[in-house]
């Protein structure tokens, strides 16, 4: 078993505690970030519970920038704004989640048998190459992989073994605990070089010593297949073209909701007691396990248990928080238990933050019919800080750190300036 005591937050209290312990070794993430070691100690190991907010990326940041000046901590703050970025770019181009979506079925309904059995084996680490098989049993095993390991196995994955990125893209969301459509989809086209157009990453072994420890390679199996220059990019067909960009930013208004309210605590945000709905007064808050649907997408029981407990732990500290009744209720149809349970608690109104393109998001307009054939409405709320940070993923991802750094945050010039200079942060 590896990492074995590799371990991630699956409750807020949990994620403050490793944020805290984080933040005492963060002004070295710049320079350590890019390790492969075991147990992963140079990264923040939050992601999990930023993807779920069960932290916000305001708060993260916040914390950080409270510690340390601007220039010492930027790369860290950079790779959070990452995930902002992947997840706006998706919100305005949803046509991009669609064509994913299309292509796997194609591919799992209707795909070549020997490239589908060829990308099983190569999932479940039998490759014949020693160190990339190392990466998929951890990913099984632990739900997590470095990123830079991400990036060398979607790699070796696209450009080596000539696998569908889309079969790639969906084994690393069946198993990452931090899985995000956004991020996870788009990393893998960049990767195959469909999303900037003339750049493809390629896998190289220098890069794979350089990171990992010598003793890794101690079985050299198959390592000659990513010698240095003996990677060549695979010409992946796909949409090259630039995807249109909507305008499908969720409301934040809250005005004229009904007199019963309900609040529904889903896994793209589980921390309705703080921000727009902070505000609410709900008679019930409720949280859903559609087990049907985690098993049809075939995520792992890891997977689907960390999406029960993040939820969980939403659901609790939200009826804590606004003193009403709620419950975490099995749902072998999501519209249809989200409707009976807001017809048996008398809602005239179910609210949400909205979730992102995704899984969830293709579910939601399911959700709206049922309620609404009950004459129960759906509002699904978009927080201040996806509603400032979403339109500026227009174009790549430096004209977006540049937007929201000269936007939110004021250089410190002085070191000794870190703890007195102003962090402006979108409200949360």
């Amino acid at each position: 078993m590896l990492n074995e005591s590799l371990e991630f937050p699956m409750t807020r209290d949990a994620s403050l505690k490793r944020l805290q312990l984080f933040l005492a070794d963060v002004s070295q993430y710049g320079r350590r970030r890019n390790d492969v070691v075991e147990n992963h100690p140079y990264v923040s190991r939050l992601s999990p519970a930023i993807r779920s907010r069960l932290v916000l990326e305001s708060e993260v940041i916040s914390a950080v920038l409270g510690k340390y000046a601007f220039g010492t901590v930027e790369k860290f703050v950079q790779e959070v704004l990452w995930r902002s970025y992947w997840k706006g770019w998706l919100e305005l181009r949803p046509g991009v989640w669609n064509e994913y979506r299309e292509s796997l079925r194609h591919w799992k309904t209707s795909g070549d048998a020997r490239i589908l059995e060829r990308a099983e084996r190569v999932s479940r680490g039998r490759s014949g190459m020693a160190i990339m098989d190392r990466f998929a049993r951890e990913l099984r095993e632990t739900g997590y992989l470095h990123n830079h390991a991400r990036m060398w196995w979607a790699s070796f994955w696209v450009h080596v073994e000539r696998l569908p990125w889309e079969l790639g893209a969906d084994f690393f969301f069946q198993h990452l605990l931090d899985a995000d459509p956004a991020s996870n989809t788009l990393s893998w086209r960049w990767v195959a070089g469909l999303q900037t157009p003339g750049k493809t990453y390629l896998v190289r072994e220098s890069n794979l010593r350089r990171y990992c420890p010598e003793a890794w390679f101690d079985d050299e199996t198959g390592l000659e297949r990513i010698r240095d220059g003996g990677v060549s990019a695979l010409n992946v067909k796909g949409a090259l073209r630039p995807a249109p960009v909507l305008d499908r930013l969720v409301s934040a208004h809250l005005e004229m909701l009904g007199n019963r309210v309900g609040i529904w605590v889903h896994p793209d945000d589980c921390l309705v007691e703080q921000g727009e709905l902070g505000q609410l007064s709900p008679v019930s808050v409720a949280g859903f396990i559609p087990q049907k649907v985690y098993r049809r997408m075939g995520l792992s029981r890891a997977r689907q248990q960390h999406l029960v407990n993040v939820v969980r732990d939403g659901v609790q500290r939200a009826k804590s928080h606004f003193q009403c009744s709620g419950g975490l209720y099995q749902a072998d149809s999501l519209p249809e238990a989200v409707a009976s349970w807001a017809r048996e608690n008398l809602l005239d109104t179910v609210v949400a933050y909205a979730p992102f393109v995704g899984p969830l998001d293709d579910i939601v307009g399911s959700v709206r019919e049922e309620l609404e054939q009950r004459g129960i409405s759906l509002r699904l709320i978009r927080r201040e800080w996806d509603r400032q940070f979403f339109p500026l993923a227009r174009q790549g991802f430096f004209p977006f750190w540049h937007a929201a750094k000269n936007r939110y945050w004021k250089p410190v010039e002085k070191p000794e300036e870190a703890h007195s200079a102003q962090v402006e942060l979108p409200l949360v």
